[in-house]
């Protein structure tokens, strides 16, 4: 993770937890997956546009980067959760390719 404000990495581990893409209402808020992001917010993504982590994906639509992607704990998967990492680590421990193996 980097030293961006934690309200922008928390901007973008909501909309990766929901898909990676999002619209943007008629009062400028993020609706992602049906989830409505707090009133608010808009100087946070204003600045995640100015700083590539999200783009237009159309009309009032945005998207996750690449660059927004690597900031996130789920890299735009939804399913994906802090259970399945440690999981993964346990699995590659067990199999001597973790860094206790």
């Amino acid at each position: 993770m980097s030293d961006m404000p934690d309200t922008h990495i928390n901007a973008l581990q909501w909309l990766a937890d929901r898909g990676g893409e999002g619209v943007i209402d008629q009062y400028g808020a993020i609706v992602a997956q049906g989830e409505r992001m707090s009133a608010g917010s808009a100087p946070v993504w204003l600045r995640l546009f100015t700083t590539e982590h999200v783009s237009s994906a159309g009309r009032n639509r945005i998207r996750l980067t690449d660059e927004g992607r690597s900031q996130t704990r789920s890299r735009g998967n939804p399913t994906y959760t802090a259970w399945d990492e440690w999981k993964r680590q346990l699995d590659e421990d067990e199999m001597g390719g973790g860094p206790y193996g």
